[in-house]
């Protein structure tokens, strides 16, 4: 169950319930600004992620390569 509590400028507390974050997202828009925000930067982080595996990948790789070529004695 997922709450959010808004206060009013007179002071009033307003509670909003949902069983779900796509359910929170249709009662509050600002919700759903935040949730894509948070959806954006997942994304951001698993490209960023999966970048630097690729390039410790080609690094090891070259590093083989050389050590390779070290041995037979290039």
């Amino acid at each position: 169950m997922i709450t959010k509590r808004i206060t009013l400028p007179d002071g009033t507390l307003i509670e909003f319930f949902a069983n779900n974050t796509e359910e929170m997202a249709l009662m509050l828009p600002e919700y759903a600004e935040t949730l894509a925000q948070k959806q954006a930067a997942r994304l951001q982080q698993l490209k960023e992620t999966q970048r630097n595996q690729q390039k410790a990948r080609r690094k090891r790789l070259q590093r083989q390569k050389l050590a390779r070529r070290k041995a037979r004695g290039k």
